[in-house]
């Protein structure tokens, strides 16, 4: 899940064309060099953030192996995930997900329906197995 400090260095690396040091990002969100490892690293690892070397240096950046719209996309999932962090939200979410599924279904022939209930049956018989 994206964190705010994670936000800021993207904003940040955004603004950067030419990338950043571990340096100047530490230096700019007024955090120790350690943390900003720890967190350039993840990113990286996550697929958000890539760097090239540059003599002694690192060059960190935003990475360009997801295109914009895969960025939306994970930050859209990135909240949806976060707006579930309790069972009733969760909840929530999966009724408003699957109601507009449920009205299109509605309109198909019965024995298409049918499949739609069935899948559903068990899917619930799924969510009480121990």
């Amino acid at each position: 899940m994206e964190t705010d400090t994670e936000k800021l260095i993207l904003d940040f690396l955004k603004k950067q064309p030419m990338g950043a040091t571990v340096t100047d990002i530490a230096h700019k969100l007024d955090m120790s060099r350690t943390t900003t490892v720890k967190y350039l690293e993840v990113m990286r690892a996550t697929g958000l953030l890539d760097y090239k070397e540059v003599g002694m240096a690192k060059l960190w950046f935003v990475s360009t192996r997801l295109s914009y719209a895969e960025h939306v996309l994970l930050e859209r999932t990135r909240q949806v995930l976060k707006a579930v962090e309790t069972p009733e939200k969760h909840l929530e979410l999966l009724k408003r997900a699957t109601q507009p599924h449920i009205e299109t279904f509605r309109t198909y022939p019965m024995d298409e329906r049918r499949k739609l209930a069935e899948m559903f049956k068990e899917m619930a018989e799924d969510v009480v197995k121990e």
